[in-house]
C-alpha cells in the first residue's frame, strides 16, 4: 500500500471472445526512470 512504484491492474475480457468471461491480473512496476524507461509487466 506504500509503494507508488507498483500498481495491480485487472483486466476483463472482450464480449463475444473466448476471453469473455476471463479476469487478468498484472503488476505494474514503473523504474526510476519512469517516463524515459517504459514499465515494466509481471503476469
Amino acid at each position: 500500500e506504500n509503494r507508488m512504484d507498483i500498481i495491480k491492474i485487472l483486466i476483463t475480457g472482450p464480449d463475444s471472445t473466448p476471453y469473455s468471461n476471463g479476469c487478468f491480473i498484472f503488476d505494474l512496476y514503473f523504474p526510476n526512470q519512469y517516463p524515459t524507461t517504459p514499465p515494466s509487466i509481471c503476469l
